[in-house]
């Protein structure tokens, strides 16, 4: 297939597309992944497939309104998309490589014509226009297959490069493809669970999170310099690293391995003697966490696991996988357990049914003993009435 070399009109512009973006504050910066993978390699001027100009062409036929967009003048989002993809230049540039080379594809195609049979073809015809269905509907959803991630030699400190490999299954890269475009089209999802949510869960709600299913394993997501919390891709505001929403897109090799971790060697966990980790089960900041009284912590001496509403008490022990400190399993168990009884009984209520269910059994044995007691002493009273020893 032939290749392209972009002209310096079109990688100025490019060029110019970065640079202003970058000067940009984080929420008026515009391009998504792929446009800046595209502004990377335009701006190289390295050489572009006949796919990628197609994907240049459809990008300006769809982004012609963003012209009209209040902030155009203003070098807003959408003047630096337009310019990251090489701006009118780079569009009519665009459109004449397209030109020529389906007028090529026309002469080829008459020349075939006259080399193979009508019934050969027809089934050659098939099989252009299956492939250009498909090439079409990779342009609709904005995919730029594998090669976005190889033009660039940076990543973007706001925005995560799309480099999807083997770890990530086909209908993840078609996922991955059509929510960035999205996101682009329509804005971020927000928290909520309507039509424009993404039904956020917070760490402290997330029952998957043992599981490896959190946003930090997550395509979309981009850890910041405040500890526990990340930006997301598709999704608006900042968020845990071990949040959920509906749209993750995790390796199945993750979810696996950790899950098959927690399941194998629980023991391992209790024989660590590592420094503890960053605090994940709650969403405190580290001010907020050192004006709790110590009696809201399961281990108030290294001030972990807080519990202040029943719903922290499942949090607690969803996270307890990710603890790093010095008390064991057991005892944390036993100190969840009596916190949970100095809260009350919705704390209680919130504790793994298999511990509630031993709770109970020690209680009825406890009930079963006192029971026996005083059969035994009842007994020994009426042998003494009986003997007269009273």
């Amino acid at each position: 297939m032939p290749s392209y070399t972009p002209p310096a009109t079109v990688a100025n512009n490019a060029r110019m597309a970065l640079e202003v973006r970058a000067s940009k504050p984080p929420s008026e910066r515009g391009m998504t992944s792929i446009g800046i993978a595209r502004a990377s390699q335009l701006s190289r001027r390295q050489p572009v497939s006949i796919e990628t100009i197609q994907r240049m062409v459809s990008y300006f036929d769809r982004h012609e309104v963003d012209k009209d967009g209040s902030t155009w003048d203003e070098q807003g989002k959408g003047w630096q998309a337009w310019m990251g993809w090489g701006g009118d230049e780079g569009r009519t540039w665009a459109n004449q490589i397209l030109k020529e080379y389906e007028m090529s594809e026309t002469k080829e195609a008459y020349k075939a014509s006259r080399r193979h049979s009508e019934a050969d073809m027809k089934l050659i015809r098939t099989a252009r226009k299956m492939a250009n269905d498909i090439v079409k509907s990779m342009q609709d959803l904005g995919d730029d297959g594998v090669d976005d991630a190889m033009v660039m030699d940076e990543e973007p400190k706001a925005v995560k490069a799309i480099e999807i490999g083997a770890e990530f299954n086909t209908r993840q890269r078609m996922l991955v493809s059509s929510l960035v475009e999205v996101t682009h089209e329509a804005g971020k999802f927000d928290w909520g669970v309507g039509a424009n949510g993404a039904h956020y869960m917070e760490a402290a709600k997330n029952p998957f999170a043992t599981q490896g299913i959190a946003c930090e394993h997550c395509f979309f997501y981009q850890p910041t310099t405040t500890e526990g919390y990340g930006q997301c891709a598709i999704v608006e505001g900042m968020v845990e690293e071990y949040a959920v929403c509906k749209f993750w897109v995790i390796p199945e090799a993750t979810i696996v391995m950790e899950t098959m971790e927690a399941e194998a060697e629980p023991a391992m966990i209790e024989e660590t003697d590592m420094e503890v980790a960053a605090l994940v089960d709650r969403n405190t900041t580290p001010a907020q966490r050192e004006e709790m009284p110590a009696s809201d912590f399961v281990i108030p001496e290294t001030r972990n696991f807080p519990v202040v509403t029943p719903t922290d008490i499942p949090a607690a022990v969803s996270s307890w996988g990710r603890y790093q400190g010095d008390v064991s399993f057991e005892e944390f168990k036993q100190r969840l357990i009596a916190l949970a009884k100095r809260k009350g009984e919705n704390f209680v209520a919130q504790l793994p049914e298999s511990w509630k269910a031993e709770m109970e059994g020690g209680v009825q044995k406890a009930l079963d003993n006192t029971a026996t007691m005083e059969v035994s002493d009842a007994a020994k009273a009426l042998a003494r009435r009986l003997l007269g020893r009273n």
